[in-house]
């Protein structure tokens, strides 16, 4: 790519990461959303291609899956990627050299359903039993260095969007994080 490519990837990667640091300094503030209509596999897309280096870079691959049909939702994007950074950055942290991370955006499984995901899978060496109902509190972590805000503010903005997220792990075989996120009616 062009310089002047780079340096817009890289302004707007730091703006980015700008938004994400002032939400973590904020997090015992109530916060607020913005919602406004988006599509859920673009917003999911733009996190894939933000922490796609840092998986290269560490010796993983990222694979992405978006939805056969586009997913309208009602999100504040900005909040709603960091939420989701978070998870996939937890994830790149927690494979080995050679592990996959994959980001699948699924849309309602049936005419009656009325949830959207984002599903963050990894083959790491999962996350211990005793730990797993502890993941969300703040200060919790299982990283080295790790500050513990980082999933419970990815809890803490996918609740304020109505919507939950699910963990399923297994030592030695990896993690699967589910992020559930109502439809938008539009």
């Amino acid at each position: 790519p062009s310089l002047e490519a780079t340096l817009t990837d890289i302004i707007s990667c730091v703006d980015k990461m700008e938004q994400w640091i002032a939400g973590l300094l904020n997090f015992a503030r109530p916060m607020q959303i913005n919602a406004q209509p988006g599509e859920l596999g673009g917003i999911a897309y733009a996190i894939y291609e933000f922490t796609e280096p840092s998986a290269r870079s560490k010796g993983a691959r990222l694979e992405f899956h978006p939805c056969a049909q586009k997913v309208p939702v009602l999100v504040d994007e900005a909040l709603l990627e960091q939420a989701v950074y978070a998870i996939v950055s937890n994830a790149i942290d927690a494979v080995p050299t050679g592990g996959v991370v994959a980001i699948s955006v699924g849309g309602p499984a049936g005419p009656t359903q009325s949830w959207a995901t984002v599903v963050i899978t990894d083959n790491g060496p999962g996350i211990p039993d005793d730990m797993l109902p502890n993941v969300f509190k703040p200060f919790v972590t299982g990283k080295e260095g790790g500050s513990g805000l980082g999933l419970a503010q990815a809890n803490k903005i996918i609740e304020l969007h109505l919507g939950a997220i699910q963990i399923e792990s297994k030592i030695g075989y990896g993690t699967k994080v589910v992020v559930k996120l109502p439809l938008s009616k539009e």
